[in-house]
């Protein structure tokens, strides 16, 4: 059964997700996230920007 520190840090963890995930769509960027044995891992990918300025 979880602890009350288990459910604190699960979510510490959701609310960092979620700052990096808002981040990430201002830059339309993508995020990943992965839990194993070592902990969470989280990755951001973007793409070449694209210029929105008119032509």
């Amino acid at each position: 059964m979880p602890t009350l520190f288990d459910k604190i840090e699960d979510a510490r963890s959701l609310a960092q997700i979620a700052v990096v995930t808002a981040l990430a769509h201002r830059l339309d960027a993508k995020v990943a996230t992965a839990s194993g044995p070592a902990g969470l891992s989280v990755s951001v990918t973007h793409a070449t920007p694209v210029s929105r300025l008119p032509a």
